[in-house]
């Protein structure tokens, strides 16, 4: 009889979930919410598996594939929209704001080597009138030296310095990150297998972790080792609260690394290659400047672990001399730019542009301000090959 009863309530909680659950696979785009699979690609590492996730044929955070796009855009997670739905990524809020059509070619851990790979594999078979692509501070520097040292395709572009291992990574391995799921981190935490799980086959577990619940659970969580958190940890709480980890940004804005400005290297060269063949092809381009969540609150911080003081001193110190030589490349070689470094954080100081845990993207307010800021220099100067941008002037 217990049994019986037992059965009865497990069913009374599971069946209601599971048509809650099936509702949300009709009402919603599962591209918001549900993690896309990785195959082996030798020369971006990995590729999201065609339709898997919500995504394109082609791997990508859109409905579809277009014939053509009058706007091709290229960048990493924070191109894709991590934090936001796929209609609040900068390329999608663009989109509403100029009235022109974008196919967004975002991918994270994607950097400037797979962004020129694919200009030239898929973005200039749209035939766009316009290019443009992001560059996030954060680790796009760092990601190139990675994909030029770890995959032979790149080889003909590698230094002295990097060893030719000549190796190929594992999808599962290659700088795991939303919105794919991090088996890695989770091998000695069961809370994070299950949640893992989770994160891949419920759309309501997702709504319900990037909720106000599940936002704290995870702010909680950054803050603490045993949970994967970092050491340093540095917690936001005016205008709005969040969770900063500058040690773990630190790894890819650390100039004493001679990786990372071997990186820097290789994304100057690959954007120059861009540059070159987006104007062969007659199109525009412009490169839009991502700055790091904590560039633009850290003002605004409040140390909860000891030690970071340095940490934080060299993040602001590295990340501003690296802008300052990144606009300066881009001038010299008239590449057109726009860095919403300014703008973003003015505009943190009225509104929430990040999540509350110590996710790094912005959120769909954040996003609207990348987007404006696009849309303000594409549409107050013509032909991006002939006039800077407002901010490279």
């Amino acid at each position: 009889m217990n049994f019986l009863k037992g059965g009865v309530c497990i069913l009374s909680v599971a069946v209601p979930v599971l048509l809650f659950e099936l509702g949300l696979r009709v009402a919603r785009e599962k591209m918001d919410y549900l993690a896309p699979e990785r195959v082996a690609d030798p020369a971006l590492g990995f590729r999201v598996a065609p339709y898997t996730g919500g995504h394109d044929e082609w791997g990508f955070r859109n409905l579809e594939v277009p014939e053509s796009s009058e706007v091709v855009a290229l960048g990493d997670s924070n191109t894709w929209g991590v934090a936001a739905r796929w209609d609040e990524s900068w390329p999608s809020e663009f989109a509403r704001k100029t009235g022109r059509s974008v196919y967004n070619l975002g991918m994270s851990a994607y950097g400037p080597v797979e962004y020129f790979h694919l200009l030239e594999t898929k973005a200039l078979s749209l035939k766009p009138d316009l290019v443009v692509v992001a560059l996030y501070f954060g680790n796009d520097f760092i990601d190139a030296y990675r994909s030029v040292s770890d995959r032979r395709h790149w080889a003909s572009f590698r230094t002295r310095s990097m060893a030719p291992s000549g190796g190929q990574q594992e999808p599962t391995d290659f700088h795991p990150g939303a919105p794919f799921v991090n088996h890695r981190d989770a091998k000695k935490n069961p809370i994070k297998r299950l949640r893992n799980w989770l994160r891949g086959h419920s759309m309501l577990f997702r709504i319900i972790e990037e909720g106000p619940l599940g936002q704290r659970v995870n702010a909680w969580g950054d803050q603490r080792e045993e949970f994967g958190g970092r050491r340093c940890a540095v917690r936001v709480e005016d205008p709005f609260t969040t969770v900063l980890q500058p040690d773990h940004r630190l790894a890819g804005l650390d100039l004493e690394d001679p990786k990372v400005e071997e990186g820097i290297e290789l994304s100057l060269l690959f954007l120059e290659k861009i540059a070159r063949l987006v104007e062969v092809h007659g199109s525009e381009l412009r490169v839009v400047l991502i700055p790091t969540k904590e560039s633009v609150l850290v003002r605004k911080a409040k140390d909860v672990r000891s030690g970071c003081e340095e940490i934080i001193q060299k993040i602001l110190t590295n990340e501003e001399a690296i802008r300052q030589r990144v606009r300066a490349f881009l001038d010299e070689q008239r590449i057109p730019f726009v860095d919403t470094f300014e703008a973003l954080r003015e505009h943190a100081l009225g509104h929430r542009i990040y999540l509350q845990s110590g996710d790094s993207h912005p959120n769909g307010e954040g996003y609207a301000v990348i987007a404006e800021e696009v849309a303000a220099a594409t549409e107050s100067h013509g032909s991006a090959r002939k006039t800077p941008s407002r901010e490279a002037r």
